[in-house]
């Protein structure tokens, strides 16, 4: 997987290589899916921490990549 250096552009660049809408996203998180949206669009300034670890989950990746891009994707470790 390439360098991403947004939470934004992690968001959706795993959502995608997982064939994911945001939509999808959403629902599969348990999240509203403005909170996947604003977060896409660069609105979401301090998302919640717990509702991120609900979308990390559902993309199958850890909490700190999705924020940092440092920690697990599925069993392979990525750092920036």
């Amino acid at each position: 997987m390439t360098e991403h250096h947004t939470l934004s552009d992690r968001l959706r660049a795993r959502a995608q290589q997982l064939g994911l809408s945001p939509a999808h996203v959403a629902e599969m998180a348990g999240v509203n899916r403005s909170f996947v949206y604003d977060i896409l669009r660069g609105r979401s300034a301090r998302p919640g921490i717990d509702k991120l670890a609900e979308v990390a989950q559902v993309l199958k990746v850890e909490r700190e990549w999705l924020i940092h891009g440092i920690g697990e994707v599925e069993g392979r470790c990525l750092s920036k």
